[in-house]
């Protein structure tokens, strides 16, 4: 086993950098799962899944657990952070509430067209321009989020959800086109320590915005004397 250099100050930052993001996915795992939102839930639990085996990575060095974050990277940039937040957000966005069956269909797909951007040969020329495209497609879900907080009064994060979108939108652009100058010496301007950073943020971001809207539907719905069915328990018991 190798064991980290964690005098390095880069070796430093980038396990604070992976330890944060970590943190912030499986918060976020947790509290989806608590709030009957299944799908979001499991996307979160593929980054925690990704953020612990880089963890351990840092320390081991074994390829095997690189080439598995790699995987669930594709899963996460093809489709998970984007298709399934947008179609985890529908129910506080339109109260919708897919069944458990339509979360698995959906999830088993995108593991299936992940796996094929990693490991079909063919496909490999194309694997960056299809992340570059599929972020920019979920682009303006995450700006439609920052008007919808500002519309309902929720100024202060909606402010960061734009800044949110600002941020992913750099570390998107210059994933897999823009190799940083300096990227392999430099402390803080390298793109490991910057996506984790980012990702972390913004991850946190996206699950505040998602309690905003749900705290307002409840609201709405306490006025107009409809029921309030967004707990976990109620949400899995109208998929039975």
């Amino acid at each position: 086993m190798v064991v980290a250099d964690l005098t390095d100050p880069r070796t430093i930052l980038s396990l604070l950098s992976t330890l944060f993001m970590l943190f912030s996915v499986a918060f976020g795992m947790v509290k989806f799962y608590q709030k009957g939102n299944l799908i979001l839930s499991a996307e979160w639990g593929v980054m925690t899944l990704s953020l612990s085996n880089i963890t351990m990575w840092i320390f081991t060095q074994w390829q095997w657990q690189m080439d598995f974050v790699m995987y669930l990277d594709a899963f996460s940039r093809v489709a998970g952070m984007n298709l399934l937040v947008v179609f985890g957000f529908l129910a506080v966005t339109h109260s919708y509430k897919p069944s458990v069956l339509s979360d698995v269909v959906i999830f088993v797909g995108i593991g299936v067209l992940a796996a094929m951007l990693m490991y079909v040969d063919f496909l490999d020329p194309f694997r960056p321009y299809v992340f570059f495209a599929v972020y920019f497609m979920f682009l303006p879900f995450l700006l439609m989020l920052a008007w919808e907080l500002f519309s309902l009064g929720e100024k202060t994060l909606g402010m960061h959800m734009v800044v949110t979108s600002l941020l992913f939108t750099y570390i998107h652009s210059i994933a897999d086109f823009y190799p940083i100058p300096g990227d392999a010496t430099n402390l803080v301007y390298n793109y490991v320590f910057m996506a984790l950073m980012v990702w972390g943020y913004g991850y946190l971001v996206i699950y505040f915005s998602y309690v905003a809207l749900e705290r307002h539907i409840k609201a709405s719905q306490a006025d107009t004397g409809r029921p309030v069915n967004t707990d976990r328990e109620a949400l899995l018991g109208s998929t039975s």
